[in-house]
């Protein structure tokens, strides 16, 4: 396969490839992200036996308590209580542990809730179905609960391992070092 003025040359009339290597894709994967890149790829660029990388993903929920106690010096334990954002994502699990060391506590161990086979069409086009399953989430800490902490993990394919986007609790990194947070989900 050449390249000429920016265009690959595959050597075939379909102009279509044998794989397609991303390292793009968004915090979220079934919206913008890694899904809807895989589901395009798949029409647009690959051909019927070409490969996507990453092959498959697998993303994951916790439950946690986040408490916060200051905010600019002022104490906003007593607000706690009415912190509520249903459904709305606000910056990333590790993040809150760097701004503020033990407010952010998982109250349970991770819990697969999807796998996505990123090669296999009928089953991305199945996403919808499969996100109207319920999950029995089981505290192996105390807490007061009042988020669920989602991430994934992509299996990077060909014995080439798997990349984890997973809380690291002992030694917790900025979000912009790690490229993709993990979303943040308060329940009321």
């Amino acid at each position: 396969m050449g390249f000429s003025g920016g265009v690959a040359e595959t050597g075939d009339r379909s102009g279509k490839f044998d794989a397609v290597i991303t390292e793009e894709h968004s915090d979220d994967l079934l919206s913008d992200g890694l899904v809807s890149l895989a589901h395009l790829a798949r029409k647009h660029l690959l051909k019927p036996s070409g490969v996507f990388y990453p092959r498959a993903a697998m993303v994951y929920a916790a439950i946690a308590s986040i408490r916060t106690t200051k905010i600019e010096g002022f104490d906003v334990r007593p607000w706690n209580v009415f912190r509520n954002f249903p459904g709305e994502v606000v910056y990333d699990f590790e993040e809150v542990m760097l701004n503020e060391p033990g407010c952010g506590t998982l109250l349970s161990r991770p819990v697969p809730i999807l796998g996505i086979d990123l090669n296999n069409p009928p089953e991305i086009a199945a996403l919808d179905s499969a996100m109207s399953e319920r999950f029995k989430v089981r505290a192996t800490a105390e807490g007061l609960f009042n988020v669920i902490v989602t991430w994934h993990e992509l299996d990077m394919g060909d014995d080439a391992g798997t990349l984890s986007f997973a809380p690291d609790m002992q030694t917790p990194r900025h979000m912009y070092s790690r490229g993709v947070k993990q979303r943040l989900f308060f329940v009321g």
